[in-house]
């Protein structure tokens, strides 16, 4: 059972609750790695096995509520990211269906795999 008031390795005054709560700002001003959230878990807060997976999948969910879409790195503007087709339903099904895709990688996701990222957000943000 993940617990929501572990603190991060580096930085004691962050809890999990706290970094889920506000990690989601990031997308106001670019998208969001899914290696960002498996590497917060598993180094910044020391999760392991299950709870990494609970994290993930709180994170992605958080994510989609907060608007954002799985998403792939591009060099096309105006965004930057192409949304990532196959990826619809509910947030509860997004979120199982990429950490069951990650867990297929046999590692931890790296920056070329899937990205959030807030369309309609950052296309109107200044450049």
């Amino acid at each position: 059972m993940l617990n929501e008031e572990q603190k991060h390795v580096f930085y004691p005054s962050l809890t999990i609750g706290e970094f889920l709560r506000t990690f989601c700002d990031e997308l106001e001003v670019d998208g969001v790695s899914s290696s960002d959230i498996w590497s917060a878990a598993r180094y910044g807060f020391g999760l392991k096995g299950d709870d990494i997976d609970e994290f993930a999948r709180r994170a992605i969910r958080a994510l989609i509520a907060a608007g954002a879409r799985p998403a792939r790195p591009t060099n096309v503007g105006p965004d930057f990211f192409i949304a990532e087709k196959g990826y619809d339903g509910q947030a509860e099904d997004i979120a199982e269906r990429i950490v069951t895709e990650s867990k297929e990688l046999g590692h931890d996701p790296d920056h070329g795999w899937l990205w959030f990222y807030r369309f309609e957000a950052n296309r109107l943000a200044p450049r």
